[in-house]
């Protein structure tokens, strides 16, 4: 079996990064809900599952978008409140470690998420 030697994180407390220990990719994607990563022998095919990710910021309020056509009801807001939960923790790990597309990714998700659940809040019934 091939050495890996590089960690590709689509998700965690970075995203779309690789990192070339799993010391390192540990720390970003243990005990982080959601975390998406992979191991890979060779950078292209890291860098490749990382391109390939969903997790832009144009499809993270893409998917934001979508999941507010869904709610029907304060439960609903509540999950998305988790949401808006989670983002913040990236946001406040981007922060700490001075990685600014992510930080900005992040910033963009709390805040879309935040000012929608609060116009969604007016009018979504108990």
């Amino acid at each position: 079996m091939a050495k890996i030697n590089f960690y590709a994180i689509r998700s965690g407390r970075e995203c779309n990064v690789i990192k070339d220990t799993w010391d390192e990719c540990s720390k970003l994607v243990t005990g982080f809900k959601g975390a998406e990563f992979k191991g890979f022998t060779n950078k292209a095919k890291a860098v490749k599952y990382i391109k390939e990710s969903p997790g832009t910021a144009n499809n993270d309020l893409a998917l934001l978008i979508a999941r507010l056509k869904t709610i029907k009801n304060k439960d609903d807001i509540a999950s998305l409140g988790q949401y808006i939960e989670d983002e913040t923790e990236k946001l406040k790990y981007s922060v700490s470690n001075h990685n600014l597309p992510t930080i900005l990714r992040h910033a963009t998700n709390v805040a879309a998420a935040a000012i929608l659940v609060g116009e969604l809040a007016k009018t979504v019934k108990a």
